[in-house]
């Protein structure tokens, strides 16, 4: 979802929006976003955080479809704000929910897969991504991006364990040693 973003967002600001200093804006507000999910992430605890975490992934959605279009610099700055607001409390949420519910042994494994996910899926997005725009357009290619953010959000809201995972649980070795006392 981000990596036709990254490679076709400065291709449309340089093409319609004016060039470096809309897509500058745009950045400026994505870093904005992520400071301000910092913030939220370090103080909110949702009671299924993620269901919570897999919701903030349709903030994804609007830059890559305002680019489409083109919108407005203000309007997208407004939606990379969004964007940089989930990505910080998407990864907030899902790490602690990782290292609060799978055993301690488990959870330097689970952070690598997720870690590998994104290290390979964003490059290969990226060399993806003009090749695409060029076969199919760039608009499309943006609002293909955008549909991924919300197809994937429901598709994963229907996995039962998403669901299950609470704030109040705590399945990490450290509280199973606890109550083992």
């Amino acid at each position: 979802m981000t990596a036709p973003i990254l490679v076709l967002g400065p291709y449309v600001a340089d093409q319609h929006l004016g060039g470096a200093p809309a897509w500058s804006a745009i950045g400026i507000a994505y870093a904005v976003g992520g400071l301000a999910g910092g913030l939220l992430g370090a103080r909110w605890r949702p009671a299924r955080p993620m269901v919570a975490a897999v919701l903030f992934v349709l903030l994804m959605a609007p830059l890559p479809a305002l680019l489409a279009l083109p919108a407005e610099v203000w309007v997208l700055a407004l939606a990379g704000a969004a964007a940089g607001l989930q990505v910080v409390v998407y990864n907030v949420l899902q790490t602690t929910a990782i290292q609060r519910n799978l055993p301690e042994r488990f959870v330097a494994r689970a952070m690598s897969v997720t870690m590998l996910g994104s290290l390979v899926g964003t490059p290969l997005g990226m060399g993806l991504a003009g090749p695409a725009a060029a076969a199919f357009g760039t608009g499309r290619v943006l609002w293909i991006s955008a549909a991924v953010a919300v197809l994937a959000t429901a598709g994963t809201l229907l996995v039962p364990s998403v669901w299950r995972i609470r704030a109040d649980t705590d399945h990490s070795s450290a509280a199973l040693a606890r109550t083992d006392r």
